[in-house]
């Protein structure tokens, strides 16, 4: 069998969008994965313009929902402000929630947040670098 020494790459613009058109109707029926997908989607601007509001909604969806990579997101999310104030007691439960269910990241961020309470820590929340975990 002879391969073909010419390969066509698709396009991951066209990938991203492909993924978008995958996860909205998942999303929209209230699937807790297609929400989670869709947030993640907007989060990293994956074929549409990066919407920080706009995936917290959808990643707040699939928490509820319970989605365990969701709560993480939710909860890292609310500790960069992103509904325009910092809601620690909110992220704290939600970071909770996701450790109860095996979390590793989100009872990581927890231990952090404690310690730097206790003035143990010099933890500078970097919510971006968390983000890409799940």
């Amino acid at each position: 069998r002879r391969r073909n020494p010419v390969r066509i790459r698709r396009s991951p613009v066209g990938a991203r969008a492909r993924s978008m058109r995958a996860a909205r109707p998942d999303a929209q029926a209230g699937d807790a994965f297609g929400q989670y997908r869709l947030g993640e989607v907007y989060l990293r601007g994956a074929g549409v313009k990066r919407d920080l509001h706009e995936a917290f909604r959808w990643m707040e969806l699939a928490a509820r929902n319970g989605d365990v990579p969701a709560m993480l997101k939710v909860g890292i999310l609310q500790l960069m402000g992103v509904n325009g104030r910092v809601e620690l007691a909110e992220a704290k439960q939600w970071l909770y929630q996701a450790s109860q269910k095996g979390n590793k990241m989100a009872l990581q961020v927890l231990q952090e947040m404690a310690l730097a309470e206790e003035g143990r820590s010099a933890f500078d929340f970097n919510g971006h670098s968390f983000l890409n975990a799940g």
